[in-house]
């Protein structure tokens, strides 16, 4: 287990208390989200229109514009959630390396 993972858990189970989610409404509530982010088109186009917003328009065409982008969004997105609903459900999903 990585050495912060004690605090990890602690902090995230605070912000889950924070957000007035016990924290099996806050696993469902994450799923579901993790859901709409892959099949609701809304959701990808807002995204788009917003990094429009901020990111010069050579960015945007090596990025936002590739095919491959939203996946590779998705994706991250997807694990990172799998990390946080394992440290919260005690099944902590955390590989360690030491140097």
């Amino acid at each position: 287990c990585h050495p912060g993972a004690a605090n990890g858990i602690g902090l995230k189970s605070r912000n889950v208390a924070d957000h007035r989610h016990t924290v099996d409404s806050f696993i469902k509530l994450l799923s579901s989200r993790q859901e709409m982010l892959k099949l609701d088109d809304g959701l990808r186009s807002a995204f788009e229109k917003e990094m429009r917003r901020f990111l010069p328009s050579n960015l945007v065409a090596e990025t936002i514009e590739n095919k491959s982008f939203w996946p590779y969004v998705t994706n991250l997105v997807t694990a990172e959630c799998g990390q946080v609903i394992g440290l919260l459900s005690g099944n902590v999903i955390n590989p360690t390396f030491r140097m």
